[in-house]
């Protein structure tokens, strides 16, 4: 919602008009809309500007995404300059992990895996993926509305 929105500013708000519904038009198109529901705005649509299908075309995706590597990128460089050596490399991936860990109900899975890549080490580069599966949403509503008697 963007309540902060002010008034009247907004210079578009697609609506359904005999023979064309703007805001299917402009969902099928995958790009965003506003509009206002009980007087504040409400962004309808959450979509990214990407030519490939995937659940990376989801803006909620991305922020969720970019939260965790926000975190991780804020912990991890406190403990950047330990050696790589058993324990050192192993308490470096719990702390990713623990960071990683902290998200498990935002996503269906999602896990770290340090990939032991040679040349990486030879340039004292810590080298890791991070696996994530998204959880499935509801991105559009249908009502079928049956009157009884």
């Amino acid at each position: 919602t963007f309540p902060e929105i002010i008034d009247r500013s907004i210079n578009f708000l697609p609506v359904e008009i005999p023979g064309e519904d703007q805001k299917q038009k402009l969902a099928d198109a995958n790009v965003n809309y506003i509009s206002y529901y009980d007087g504040t705005p409400v962004m309808e649509t959450m979509y990214t500007n990407s030519s490939d299908y995937s659940q990376l075309s989801y803006l909620h995706n991305i922020m969720a995404i970019q939260e965790v590597v926000k975190n991780i990128r804020t912990r991890c460089p406190r403990t950047r300059y330990t050696f790589m050596d058993a324990n050192d490399l192993e308490r470096y991936i719990s702390d990713a992990s623990a960071i990683i860990n902290q998200y498990n109900t935002a996503f269906k899975s999602i896990s770290i895996q340090y990939m032991a890549d040679e040349k990486y080490e030879q340039n004292n580069i810590f080298y890791a993926t991070i696996k994530v599966q998204f959880k499935n949403f509801i991105n559009e509503e249908y009502f079928k509305v049956i009157a009884i008697s």
